[in-house]
């Protein structure tokens, strides 16, 4: 890429790139409460033996779950909220919807970012990578 079009693109979203703690309190409230609402509704549903209500909650579970694991992401980067506390409290808690241990998660993925690109090294790829066993 040009450098000329690097700065351009650089000074056009510059903006994204800024912490914003409304919209980060927001979204995080938010999942929050449609977490709570899924569960509530499978517990509802389940206890009052309605079908319907149980695959409502269910559906909306597996939604904020997913939800969660992409603010896992975002909290693991530390540039959501301005503060890094309010990421990693935010991240544990996101983490522990997604049955993920935040700091080992954050530990690999920023392997990940460092080595993306060389197979032998990064860490999320030692999976696939064909070995002699």
């Amino acid at each position: 890429m040009k450098s000329e079009r690097k700065e351009e693109l650089t000074k056009a979203y510059r903006h994204l790139l800024i912490a914003n703690n409304v919209k980060a309190w927001m979204i995080s409230v938010a999942v929050l409460f449609l977490t709570a609402l899924g569960l509530f509704l499978s517990y509802k549903g389940a206890v009052q033996e309605r079908v319907v209500l149980w695959l409502l909650g269910q559906l909306l579970l597996s939604v904020t779950i997913l939800q969660w694991f992409f603010l896992v992401h975002d909290y693991g980067h530390g540039n959501y909220f301005s503060k890094r506390i309010l990421n990693d409290l935010w991240g544990h808690l996101a983490s522990f919807f997604c049955i993920l241990p935040f700091y080992p998660w954050r530990y690999i993925h920023r392997g990940h970012h460092y080595w993306t690109g060389w197979k032998d090294k990064d860490p999320t790829m030692t999976v696939i990578i064909p070995r002699d066993l």
